[in-house]
């Protein structure tokens, strides 16, 4: 592989070559820029940490089976990292106070390896070389397709993020159609069909429908699959199997959907005041594009690493795994 050509790109450059890189200044990123400094075998001056906002960018804390478990390994005044009871503005205050340290805003768009070992990244203000790469951009939740949705995304995608926005469907005349294969799915459906039934909510047959791609996911917690399934045995829950390849969605004068055309037919509701959709597609790794390398070049931290090898985490199952990749860091590459 030949070396990068000295051109125009090559003034972008920033001369001197940064040791370390970070990607990502949300808890896992800031946790390990932190203990680098703090091993003394790095400054500051070493190490670039590097966010598209230029802020300390906590994510949100996400339940899964395995939050319980994790709460009762950490200290109580940690815990609210793993139950999501402060999020937001309070949740960036506590890192940004813990953590002040300088975040480039840059957005890195590619990561390049050349020749001698050394990386390209090129961002929105140029490009720059760095010796190490940590990735910890975190993770996406992909809702799909963009294309068809666009900005009008909210106007179809329901996500019943409060529990009383079901008293507002008439389950007669209407149906909700979720689409995704995962816990997510499984939990809200199942949630909505046990307050109807509880409730002796009037609905039809089949009200509530979930789209799903050939199969559940493999690791779905059992659990939510065996509540689903009492309800589809009662028919109050209808399993679609579809290719998710969503063409185009008409609606109807109330703005719900009336007919959904995928690429392997055309869904017509059934319902006649038409239906609500809710849409979880899964999750992305949120990374650059990468050239002459693979993500075996980098270093992966955080909830990133976590989820590459099959784990839903909370912040601090990603601040544990952050901490440990550091240490481990220091022992292998210090200076």
């Amino acid at each position: 592989m030949p070396a990068w050509p000295v051109g125009v790109d090559a003034i972008l450059l920033i001369t001197n070559v940064t040791k370390v890189a970070i990607i990502g200044a949300g808890p896992a990123g800031t946790v390990f820029y932190d203990l680098l400094v703090r091993s003394r075998k790095y400054t500051q001056e070493d190490i670039l940490l590097l966010d598209m906002s230029g802020d300390v960018c906590p994510c949100l804390s996400r339940y899964n089976a395995f939050v319980e478990n994790t709460k009762s390994k950490c200290s109580p005044e940690l815990r609210f990292l793993v139950d999501g009871k402060i999020t937001g503005t309070e949740l960036r205050a506590y890192f940004r106070n813990k953590y002040p340290f300088p975040v480039k805003g840059f957005y890195i768009k590619e990561i390049c390896k050349n020749e001698n070992g050394l990386f390209k990244l090129t961002s929105t203000a140029g490009s720059i070389l760095t010796e190490k790469v940590i990735l910890a951009t975190g993770i996406k939740q992909k809702l799909l397709p963009e294309i068809v949705f666009g900005g009008d995304r909210e106007k179809y995608d329901f996500t019943f993020k409060k529990f009383t926005e079901f008293q507002k469907i008439d389950f007669k005349n209407n149906e909700v159609i979720f689409i995704g294969s995962g816990d997510n799915v499984l939990f809200k459906s199942h949630r909505l069909a046990e307050w109807i039934a509880t409730n002796a909510i009037p609905h039809s047959f089949g009200c509530i429908k979930i789209f799903i791609k050939n199969v559940f996911k493999n690791d779905n917690n059992p659990k939510f699959y065996r509540n689903v399934q009492k309800y589809v045995e009662k028919g109050m829950i209808e399993i679609v199997v579809t290719s998710w390849d969503v063409k185009t969605i008409k609606t109807n004068r109330c703005g719900l959907v009336s007919e959904i055309q995928l690429a392997d037919g055309i869904c017509k509701i059934a319902s006649p005041g038409g239906a609500y959709l809710s849409i979880h597609t899964g999750n992305i790794i949120d990374i650059p594009v990468l050239v002459d390398c693979t993500v075996e070049d980098l270093i992966l931290i955080g909830d990133l690493n976590l989820f590459k090898n099959g784990q839903i985490c909370s912040i601090y199952d990603s601040i544990l795994d952050a901490e440990k990749k550091a240490f481990d860091f220091i022992q292998n590459h210090g200076y």
